[in-house]
């Protein structure tokens, strides 16, 4: 499904920062994945990639065998057709209800998809509530309906456990699991190796580069 191939990523010109050092790199359809290493090793910029949000200084991709184009456009039309993005702060915006945060990111209103999705997610008592009136783990449920309810191929996840407790963690990696089950790709980003442990593969970066 995902092919990187000698990917590498640097910013500035005269004094270059090197982020990402020759990265190859395949995941297939249906694939569980975690992705671990320290601070600043590259992990987030790898997820940048990955969806689409950032793009490479040198380097292939390859999304389902068809090289992707590596400008701002194509970019953005893969990420809006393939993948789900969910964050570690939620991203919500705080004057909508958890409904309207989700039925913003539907393409077409169909009220029925919505109410589907805050079932499926457990989350149907705080539809009507705004960000600020309800917890994390609501709030982090309510993200991953507004990134799954495309029905995305590709899920990206950066520390999406990072700001809960271990027991709300715990929840919010089941239900990666069975988005998993139900067929979507899943890559999260992560330092908690009792969420890594519960994906199919670990990679583990060091420096830019990818050590596992």
């Amino acid at each position: 499904m995902i092919s990187l191939r000698n990917i590498s990523k640097y910013y500035g010109k005269k004094n270059r920062t090197e982020v990402l050092k020759n990265i190859n790199l395949e995941i297939s359809r249906g694939e569980m994945v975690a992705i671990m290493g320290k601070s600043g090793c590259g992990k987030t910029t790898l997820m940048n990639i990955l969806g689409g949000l950032t793009m490479s200084t040198s380097g292939e991709y390859y999304f389902d065998g068809k090289k992707l184009k590596n400008n701002n456009r194509a970019m953005c039309r893969f990420r809006n057709e393939k993948v789900g993005i969910v964050v570690q702060n939620y991203a919500l915006i705080n004057n909508r209800t958890a409904y309207e945060n989700i039925a913003i990111a539907l393409k077409g209103a169909n009220e029925k998809v919505v109410d589907n999705i805050i079932k499926k997610l457990g989350i149907s008592k705080v539809a009507g509530k705004f960000p600020t009136e309800m917890s994390g783990g609501e709030c982090q449920r309510t993200a991953i309906a507004r990134a799954i309810i495309n029905k995305p191929d590709l899920i990206l996840a950066d520390e999406p456990t990072g700001a809960l407790d271990v027991k709300t963690s715990a929840e919010i990696i089941d239900i990666f699991r069975k988005l998993n089950n139900d067929g979507h790709t899943v890559i999260i980003v992560t330092h908690d190796s009792d969420v890594a442990l519960k994906c199919d593969r670990i990679i583990t970066m060091t420096d830019g580069m990818i050590t596992e």
